[in-house]
């Protein structure tokens, strides 16, 4: 049965149990050996350390409360109407309820115990794992914005070294022809070509 712990994450390793829990031929589970036989799910543990997992200890006990309530007659409307007596916020009572008639649906004290405390642990560590791919996905996400700089930083140095070389596969060009047997023309324009060479290559290439 799946219990939707709203209330129990608004109040966490696991709490300390008050002896073996027995799950019966029928299915249920109880605190005490079954009639007709049983497995044992969960055995008496030694109080829990500090830090354990507060949250789900404390869903537990609340659960296995309203679970001996039913086994003692108190009806469902009674304790809801009781939570309509706090003076908690709003949100915190409506929890608190949704909590309570999850709860009320266990048949016995232990199988409200167990099932809540596993259902706890199981939705914090599923919100865990969930944040860490947030945390993950985050550092995806600023690698990913930060590479295209990088990148793009690269690429104009390749392309600034290649119009260098370039230049200078020129300017020995006309240098060469400069060396010739050319015109006078020719050599005006030549020379022309070269300061225009050696500028360029002055003002990219240092």
């Amino acid at each position: 049965m799946r219990v939707i712990l709203g209330f129990a994450l608004a109040v966490c390793a696991l709490p300390c149990l008050a002896g073996n829990v027995y799950r019966c031929p029928d299915g249920s589970f109880q605190d005490k050996p079954c009639g007709g036989g049983g497995v044992v799910v969960a055995k008496n543990k030694p109080p829990a350390q500090v830090g354990a997992d507060k949250v789900c200890s404390d869903a537990a006990q609340r659960a296995e409360q309203i679970a001996k309530q039913k086994a003692q007659g108190v009806k469902l409307e009674t304790l809801l109407d009781d939570i309509d007596t706090h003076s908690d916020s709003y949100e915190k009572k409506l929890a608190e309820k949704k909590f309570t008639v999850d709860a009320y649906k266990f048949e016995s004290a232990a199988e409200a115990k167990v099932s809540v405390e596993a259902q706890c642990v199981t939705n914090k560590n599923i919100a865990a794992a969930a944040a860490a791919q947030r945390v993950e996905a985050n550092a995806g996400t600023v690698a990913a914005r930060s590479a295209p700089a990088f990148d793009s930083a690269a690429a104009e140095r390749t392309a600034r070294d290649q119009k260098c070389a370039q230049y200078k596969e020129e300017l020995t060009s006309v240098q060469e022809q400069q060396r010739g047997h050319n015109s006078p023309s020719s050599m005006d324009s030549l020379s022309k070509k070269r300061r225009g060479l050696e500028k360029k290559l002055w003002d990219l290439c240092g």
